[in-house]
């Protein structure tokens, strides 16, 4: 009994002893971090940051794993870890892409070692909110014809990252000035930037030949969010060369009383095209004599042809005329046809009778020389004198559809305040009339039309002894 008491002794003491030369003391184990610098974009973050480590008693262990892990504030179930880094001194960068502009992560770091892994402390990323690239084109190709030029604009466009956005207008502006107001402005349509469009419009005023123009295209945005976009430049027109077909000499036809001018249309070509539709192209007839009065007459063009009438009272008695076919631009003479010789016929007008030597109608209240200042209402775009003797004598000066003056002679019966004529060669007037008298104005109103109404006034007749503008009397309509 005792020998087993013995041995159930030395085991108990043979373990003890085994307890207390094996029993193992842990280490102290330190996870460190440092600052951190972060900086974000729209979609990305770079991290940097002091190297985390581990220090086991105080000795930092190599060869620890490092890792980056993030999510959105949200959620962090969409947790993601990133273990490729750049090294810098003793910083670490991390570089993280594909993330979600304007939104807000969250992150830390992670080292593990053979004793462990530790955490650092929560930090931000927020990226940047999302700024749409936007981008502008437009590319301008001027063709200077001279007195116009045509204009093709390609690559129009406005994207925001590269996805094609509406335009609300284009606008093509041009001048000759920088001054404000001195702009002619085109907006362009659908067609004119598929096909290319002409300055000026139709209608406008055409360019000069041999000067600089400045023009600016304008693109606008239909997002108002964004600024319109310029393109500026200068060209300079050429010289062009003017050109006409069937620039033919005038044909002369005459009536009794007119002479009419004709020709075939002639067509306008600048550099050899035509430019047919613009309107201050003007088709004409030039005329001038052995006395340089000269002028023009404005043709009515109908199916190809121009042609004018106008009456022979227009020009000079005998005199020799010279006529052209003649083109305007801009009202600026371009190109003639050659002269045709034409002498203008010489009226055999009758001598006007002699005035009567006397009346028999005391109209001495009325004698004297007076201007027809105002006719129903109005102030007459002719004009009539009227010259009154005291015996009853009545001369008419007149110049009503003609440059040239007319007169009739007129016995008169006064009586009453009413007076009432008849020309000396038995045509009785159309009216009699009231006449009322005040100092130097003379009013007549007709007896039967009581809007026939003159007003004369005293004065000096005119000379009518010019032969350019001299007197006949054969017959035609006259005023009283």
């Amino acid at each position: 009994m005792k020998r087993y008491l013995y041995i159930l002794l030395a085991a108990i003491a043979l373990v003890s002893c085994d307890t207390i030369f094996h029993t193992e003391t842990r280490p102290d184990v330190v996870f460190n971090f440092g600052s951190v610098e972060v900086v974000t974009t729209e979609n990305s973050a770079t991290v940097n940051a002091a190297k985390p480590s581990i220090t086991v008693d105080g000795v930092e262990e190599q060869g620890v794993a490092i890792n980056l892990e993030y999510w959105t504030a949200t959620d962090e179930s969409d947790l993601v870890a990133v273990d490729e880094f750049e090294q810098n001194g003793g910083r670490i960068i991390f570089s993280i892409d594909s993330l979600q502009p304007s939104t807000e992560y969250r992150a830390r770091f992670v080292v593990r070692g053979e004793y462990g892994d530790g955490r650092s402390g929560i930090f931000p990323i927020v990226t940047l909110q999302h700024i749409p690239v936007a981008e502008y084109s437009c590319e301008c190709q001027v063709d200077p014809k001279g007195i116009y030029a045509d204009i093709k604009l390609s690559n129009v466009a406005f994207t925001l990252d590269g996805v094609e956005q509406p335009l609300a207008k284009v606008e093509f502006k041009y001048s000759q000035s920088m001054s404000a107001g001195q702009w002619t402005s085109v907006e362009l349509t659908n067609e004119d930037l598929a096909n290319g469009f002409r300055i000026p419009a139709e209608g406008g005023e055409y360019l000069q030949a041999k000067s600089t123009y400045n023009y600016v295209v304008t693109l606008t945005p239909e997002d108002s969010r964004y600024e319109e976009y310029t393109v500026k430049d200068k060209f300079t027109t050429i010289e062009a060369v003017l050109s006409a077909e069937n620039l033919c000499d005038p044909e002369i036809t005459t009536t009794e009383e007119c002479i009419t001018l004709s020709c075939v249309k002639p067509t306008l070509l600048v550099d050899d095209v035509e430019i047919p539709g613009y309107a201050d192209v003007k088709y004409l007839f030039y005329f001038t004599d052995d006395n340089d009065h000269h002028g023009t007459i404005e043709a009515d063009v109908v199916d190809g042809n121009m042609s004018v009438t106008v009456p022979f009272s227009e020009f000079i008695e005998g005199a020799k005329y010279s006529f052209c076919t003649r083109m305007d631009i801009n009202d600026t003479n371009v190109m003639d046809s050659d002269y045709v010789q034409f002498t203008m016929p010489v009226n055999e007008t009758p001598a006007p009778p002699a005035p009567p030597v006397s009346g028999d109608a005391d109209t001495s209240e009325l004698a004297g020389e007076w201007k027809l200042t105002e006719w129903r209402g109005s102030v007459p775009s002719f004009d009539v004198y009227l010259s009154i003797t005291e015996d009853g004598v009545v001369s008419l000066f007149q110049r009503m559809e003609s440059r040239l003056w007319e007169i009739f002679y007129s016995l008169v019966g006064y009586e009453n305040g009413t007076i009432a004529g008849e020309y000396t060669d038995g045509v009785v007037w159309a009216h009699s009339y009231y006449v009322i008298l005040s100092g130097n104005t003379m009013t007549w109103i007709s007896t039967t039309d009581s809007s026939e109404v003159s007003v004369y006034t005293r004065c000096t007749l005119p000379d009518v002894t010019n032969p350019e503008i001299r007197t006949y009397a054969n017959g035609g309509k006259r005023f009283l």
